[in-house]
């Protein structure tokens, strides 16, 4: 009996302690966020057709052993935030749900300004501006890891009038500058343009055109597509056919793929960051274009893409978390907001010219999950571009 009895309190006084246990994990709190932002859908005559505007992020607390929990409480917060300033979007302020406690880096003070101007400033920026208005949807998203991924239609026909531009205040804009960017070749040299606008101080738009017409029409240097030649042999190989475009060399990507290896992996097929400079910079000499250097860097932020971008030449990045490669032509500031993480970037991506923000690109993220991660010398680390300077 007496030893039953032992059982029983080492058995009670085990559960105890392990209840104890799990009250302290759940007790010891986390914080996880989510992304979220204002997603607008232009009519299919207008390339590239989709925008995310009003970027910011929304943070949330929970039991450590449960993090989904706060990144769906984050979810919610934002959605109550983007929802109730929808509600009041022609008030000159935003909503409580947007202003303080959970929500981080919310720009929009008057929500019917701010999609106007942006809406506009971004037709400007490609040359698709309509005469008089345009009609797009407007949806609420949110993305993130588990438990942030949220889309929410706020309207299918929200109507923006052009001529109410002029009436908001404290729009950014200014001097615009076009400058020749010269790159020699030995059969002469081949011009393309630089445009810079200047919206506020050490704010700047910074965009590639193939012409001077080109500038004057906002066509932005594209994608280019070899005839009949659309098999997929590697984003990186395609890449490449993109910016040596570029350049003035207008090669199929199975010439191309002479200079630059690239290796098949499970599905996919991977260009490394080190073959590809390469495989540019052989390709450039092989043209007759010596007096460009191809670079290599990890760690890039947005400031660095832009230095590379207004010196005349793309930027090629690493982006989708270490698992595409893309070409940059482009980079908006916003109209309103001097706030960096509302740049817009034109992204070249294989056949398609596309627009991403900065945290839709994506060039973080963590090697170590990565299916090359243990194949040696493979140059694989967040933050890549790869780079084109005049040499000294």
């Amino acid at each position: 009996m007496e030893r039953r009895r032992s059982i029983y309190r080492f058995f009670f006084s085990t559960l105890i302690v392990f209840i104890f246990i799990l009250i302290g994990v759940e007790a010891k709190t986390i914080k996880r966020s989510c992304h979220a932002c204002y997603k607008v859908i232009f009519p299919n005559y207008i390339q590239p057709q989709i925008i995310t505007i009003g970027h910011f992020t929304a943070r949330r607390g929970c039991g450590a052993s449960v993090p989904d929990r706060c990144r769906r409480r984050a979810r919610r917060s934002a959605h109550s935030c983007m929802k109730a300033h929808w509600e009041s979007r022609s008030l000159p302020k935003a909503p409580p749900e947007c202003c303080c406690g959970p929500i981080k880096g919310y720009v929009i003070s008057k929500l019917d300004d701010y999609i106007h101007a942006e809406v506009y400033d971004y037709l400007s920026w490609i040359g698709s501006l309509p005469k008089d208005s345009i009609t797009v949807e407007i949806h609420a998203l949110t993305t993130g890891y588990s438990g942030c991924k949220k889309e929410v239609t706020l309207t299918k026909r929200y109507s923006v009038h052009f001529d109410r531009i002029k009436n908001i205040p404290n729009l950014l804009g200014g001097a615009v500058q076009k400058k020749v960017i010269l790159i020699q070749k030995k059969n002469g040299p081949i011009k393309r343009i630089l445009k810079t606008v200047k919206k506020a101080p050490g704010v700047y738009d910074y965009t590639l055109f193939y012409s001077a017409e080109d500038a004057d029409k906002n066509r932005i240097a594209g994608v280019y597509n070899h005839k009949g030649d659309n098999k997929y042999v590697g984003c990186g190989i395609k890449v490449a056919q993109n910016v040596l475009a570029y350049f003035g060399i207008k090669k199929s990507q199975r010439a191309i793929s002479h200079y630059i290896k690239s290796y098949k992996i499970g599905k996919n097929i991977a260009v490394y960051p080190s073959d590809l400079r390469k495989g540019l910079e052989k390709i450039l000499a092989d043209n007759g274009i010596e007096n460009i250097k191809v670079d290599r860097y990890s760690g890039m932020s947005q400031a660095d893409i832009e230095t590379y971008l207004k010196q005349g030449f793309p930027v090629i990045a690493l982006v989708d978390g270490g698992n595409h490669w893309v070409a940059i032509t482009g980079k908006k500031a916003s109209k309103i907001s001097e706030d960096r993480q509302q740049n817009l970037y034109y992204v070249l991506d294989n056949w398609k010219n596309t627009v991403r923000s900065w945290y839709d690109l994506k060039l973080k993220f963590d090697e170590r999950g990565k299916a090359w991660y243990h194949i040696s010398n493979t140059s694989y680390i967040p933050g890549t571009i790869i780079v084109f300077q005049k040499k000294e």
